[in-house]
């Protein structure tokens, strides 16, 4: 009962999705003769690609910081190890 509920929730929402892509598919042409006549399709591009520029060296520079974060957790933390054995030797 429950596999068929979700069976008609997605099939409801595929068509629907398909309509909407339908209706925007007739309308998208126009939009894009008209930026790319205007020249403004370029602007639009090259503001895309700084925005993933800009995520890309963000995700980048996080990842360092934390590599930097990691090895000096796993340095303290082979230090206090070694640290512990001798006290216990």
């Amino acid at each position: 009962m429950m596999h068929a509920l979700w069976l008609h929730i997605s099939a409801f929402f595929l068509l629907q999705a398909g309509q909407m892509s339908a209706n925007a598919a007739s309308s998208a042409p126009e939009m894009a003769t008209l930026m790319r006549s205007n020249g403004k399709i370029y602007v639009v591009v090259a503001v895309i690609v700084i925005i993933w520029i800009g995520l890309l060296l963000y995700v980048i520079s996080v990842d360092r910081k934390l590599h930097r974060i990691e090895k000096k957790f796993s340095q303290s933390a082979s230090h206090q190890v070694s640290r512990n054995s001798e006290i216990l030797s």
